[in-house]
């Protein structure tokens, strides 16, 4: 079946999600899956996930944060199931503090159920924040799956091993 005829039998789909957490705020809005235009990029076997972050007061600060939340996304989202198409995740930021890359994950993720995208796991995600470091955390809840372990800053093991079990505990955005 060609991926035209997919889209035209109702795999596109929008899903859209405003999440709030401490003073940062963002909407996410999931396009797709529809036909990959980007022949370069495109897949035959599965789909390509874009992530887009707008923020009104920077544009280039967020461009690392796309790559990684793109690559987060594709581990997410069951994509062998729309081959060659594409699924975009796109942010507009309202606020944002120290916790804004799990509310960025947790409002794309919100938004890609509610747009009844077929996953491959569940996922949790939390910012955990002290004097001396940051870290983001995203795990697959009641399995030994981490997914996503970003850290700014000296950290010693035993810590690591406190936030990923309290995160683990903490069941905030599983649906």
């Amino acid at each position: 079946m060609k991926p035209s005829n997919l889209v035209e039998k109702g795999w596109a789909t929008m899903g859209y999600s405003r999440m709030s957490n401490c003073n940062s705020e963002v909407l996410a809005a999931v396009y797709g899956p529809f036909e990959s235009r980007n022949s370069q990029k495109s897949d035959y076997s599965k789909c390509i996930v874009e992530v887009v972050i707008s923020d009104m007061h920077s544009s280039k600060e967020f461009e690392q944060t796309e790559k990684v939340l793109s690559e987060f996304f594709a581990s997410v989202v069951d994509i062998e199931k729309y081959p060659y198409m594409t699924i975009v995740v796109n942010y507009q930021i309202f606020s944002k503090d120290m916790t804004i890359v799990s509310t960025l994950i947790n409002a794309g993720y919100s938004a890609i159920i509610q747009a009844n995208l077929e996953l491959k796991c569940r996922i949790v995600a939390k910012d955990f924040v002290n004097e001396e470091l940051k870290l983001t955390l995203a795990i697959v809840p009641f399995s030994d799956f981490i997914l996503l372990s970003l850290c700014e800053g000296p950290m010693d093991f035993e810590y690591y091993q406190q936030c990923v079990k309290s995160l683990e505990n903490e069941k905030q955005i599983i649906i």
